[in-house]
């Protein structure tokens, strides 16, 4: 055996022996050490983090909503306004006007840049940023906002580094929220007052048009009231076709009776008389020309 092959078994125990120390390395690299960093963190440098909780739901007046099947079920329920002003308080408690307001009265660009918190969790403290675009920034990692779309139940969580901190800002954002919901229900009362006023004024002009129209048809046409009018003319021509038929009958009876009678000459007249006035009658309610008919249609 030449001594090339005499150090073959030693050659592959060092390599094995290499290829364990960079197994252990490695180990040591991604789970020992984050994991003592980790301990050493969360045990004895990390800031305790206290968590207040609400919960709320918004409570609206309806707002009109278009017209169909669809409008009209969502305007029963009241389902897409609550949720509408849901969105919009939700929106709100994280938006710079609700920062900066807690900012004005609580000062938290300085509670979160306390001395005794820790460097993770402390206000910039590792990029040195302080601007307000950071502190919103910051500010919308320590407050959330989480809306159940069944129960339109909104959790509201604020982090702080104290419970008292903690408390306040949650106590805080929920009364600027139920003032920007008296807000928005008050604006929506108003649309809906001015809409109502909007409204009544559209049916008085509308209304007055009509009356208008309705005197100048009257002068125009001499017709006072085309339903009465028409009414007493159709009264007048029932009276006469009435006469008439009674005279009808005076004669047919005279004609049997005695044909030579001298009032049969007279009762024809009467007979004619009553005809020519009922056909005036009733060329004025329906002829052609002046007729009331032609009045109310022209």
């Amino acid at each position: 055996m030449t001594s090339s092959e005499q150090q073959t078994p030693g050659g592959s125990t060092q390599s094995r022996l290499g290829g364990a120390r960079r197994i252990n390395r490695l180990f040591l690299a991604t789970v020992v050490v984050p994991t003592l960093l980790a301990a050493i963190y969360f045990g004895l440098i990390a800031s305790d983090i206290y968590i207040s909780e609400s919960r709320f739901m918004v409570r609206s007046p309806q707002k009109p909503v278009s017209a169909g099947a669809l409008g009209s079920l969502l305007q029963g329920s009241g389902l897409a306004r609550t949720l509408d002003d849901q969105y919009a308080v939700q929106d709100f408690i994280l938006s710079r006007d609700a920062l900066k307001t807690l900012n004005d009265e609580m000062a938290l660009d300085k509670k979160f840049r306390e001395r005794r918190i820790d460097f993770v969790n402390r206000f910039a403290a590792i990029d040195w940023d302080d601007s307000f675009e950071a502190l919103l920034r910051y500010y919308q990692r320590r407050v959330s906002v989480e809306l159940d779309s069944k129960s339109s139940i909104s959790v509201l969580k604020v982090s702080a580094f104290t419970a008292e901190d903690a408390k306040k800002i949650n106590e805080r954002l929920l009364t600027m929220s139920e003032h920007l919901v008296n807000e928005m229900s008050e604006r929506s009362r108003q649309d809906i007052v001015r809409f109502a006023q909007g409204e009544v004024k559209i049916a008085e002009k509308r209304a007055k048009e009509a009356a208008l129209a309705v005197a100048s048809f009257r002068v125009d046409k001499s017709v006072v009231d085309p339903e009465k009018q028409s009414a007493y003319q159709l009264e007048q021509v029932g009276r006469l076709q009435e006469e008439l038929i009674a005279t009808k009958t005076q004669i047919a009876q005279l004609r049997s009776i005695s044909p030579q009678n001298s009032q049969i000459a007279s009762l024809a007249v009467r007979q004619q008389t009553l005809q020519r006035e009922i056909d005036a009658e009733l060329g004025r309610i329906a002829g052609r020309g002046g007729s009331l008919a032609n009045k109310v249609t022209g």
